[in-house]
């Protein structure tokens, strides 16, 4: 028995076959360039977002350490208000960074930076404090700090790692050592989002 094809369904078996690779390689082909572009536009994003908390991390360092040294140098020192406002900026943009980084699908790497940049906000905090309200204002913040963490990283599984890493309670007192936890987590925030 053979099954000879009649002329025409040739014809239309040797049309659809190649009809049909097209179709699925077209839609093939979309979905691929699809996920690279999405891809892209995330790892664009991302760089973006890290970007961005640079600029509002040294952005509010910067006007906190000109305070610091007028006052260490004897040169006069700008309006209380203007460190005050750029205090308050600084606190915004900080937190709605944060609030960006808490988005739940984005996975374990993304909540380490969300901690590591909430670090990055309480050193600043402290630093700000340092220079404007020395004394024992300071210490009660270092105080309300270490209470509230302590709530914070069972709640909300905070790495400890992190804790005595960058807001353990002694050395908080010194601006300099401050200082030098901020710059420690910065950089280790820029090295997690590569």
């Amino acid at each position: 028995m053979s099954s000879a094809f009649s002329f025409s369904q040739q014809v239309l078996l040797n049309l659809v076959g190649p009809a049909l690779t097209i179709v699925v390689g077209t839609v093939a082909v979309g979905g691929l360039v699809s996920w690279l572009q999405r891809r892209r536009e995330s790892r664009l994003d991302r760089q973006n977002l890290t970007v961005e908390m640079f600029q509002i991390a040294y952005g509010f360092y910067i006007p906190v350490e000109d305070a610091r040294r007028r006052v260490r140098y004897g040169t006069p020192e700008p309006a209380s208000e203007v460190l005050d406002s750029a205090f308050q900026e600084f606190r915004v943009a900080g937190r709605t960074i944060e609030a960006r980084l808490r988005v739940p699908e984005q996975g374990d790497e993304q909540v380490t930076s969300r901690w590591v940049w909430h670090c990055v906000l309480d050193l600043l905090t402290l630093l700000y404090f340092h220079q404007r309200y020395p004394g024992q204002r300071t210490t009660d913040l270092i105080a309300g700090q270490v209470k509230e963490h302590a709530v914070t990283n069972t709640r909300e599984n905070v790495p400890e790692v992190l804790i005595q890493k960058y807001l353990r309670p002694e050395g908080l007192d010194q601006a300099d050592e401050v200082k030098r936890r901020f710059a420690q987590a910065l950089d280790e925030l820029i090295a997690l989002r590569r």
